[in-house]
């Protein structure tokens, strides 16, 4: 079996649903993840690195052997809705948590089958693995912008 997650220069490996399911061994589906360092990702000032909403690859907190593909929807100091499918309305305030400082907040696409850090909790920066930046299928190559090639 080939390894989901290599040292470098990484191939991930997924069906073409799992985005929304976590990730599958499926050798006709890849995803490239780039290989750099999570403060170089978080560098979205100067228009490089990660973006809120991109695809990226981490190892989980609780879980530190098993990476997850998961999109990244909160920075350091951001105020996100722990789960948007539970608002407690006699304490909606409590619902609320601000990433903290070297941290981010990851979410699975299909929310009410997914481990993410609504389970969690933030994700410190030295998990984060890389970027998805394009998939390969048998017959076309998608880049993170939606191009096919």
């Amino acid at each position: 079996m080939i390894p989901t997650i290599e040292s470098s220069g990484a191939w991930l490996l997924h069906e073409p649903m799992s985005i929304k399911k976590g990730l599958q061994n499926d050798e006709q589906n890849l995803v490239k993840v780039a290989s750099k360092s999570a403060i170089d990702l978080l560098r979205r000032e100067y228009g490089s690195g990660v973006r809120r909403g991109d695809l990226v690859v981490a190892l989980t907190p609780d879980q530190p052997d098993k990476s997850v593909c998961k999109r990244l929807i909160g920075f350091p100091g951001d105020t996100i809705l722990r789960d948007p499918l539970f608002i407690d309305l006699d304490d909606p305030d409590s619902q609320y948590i601000q990433v903290p400082k070297n941290h981010v907040w990851l979410a699975g696409d299909n929310l009410t089958n997914s481990r993410d850090s609504r389970s969690y909790g933030p994700v410190a920066l030295p998990l984060l693995r890389g970027k998805v930046f394009a998939k390969y299928a048998d017959e076309f190559l998608v880049v993170n912008s939606g191009t096919f090639v």
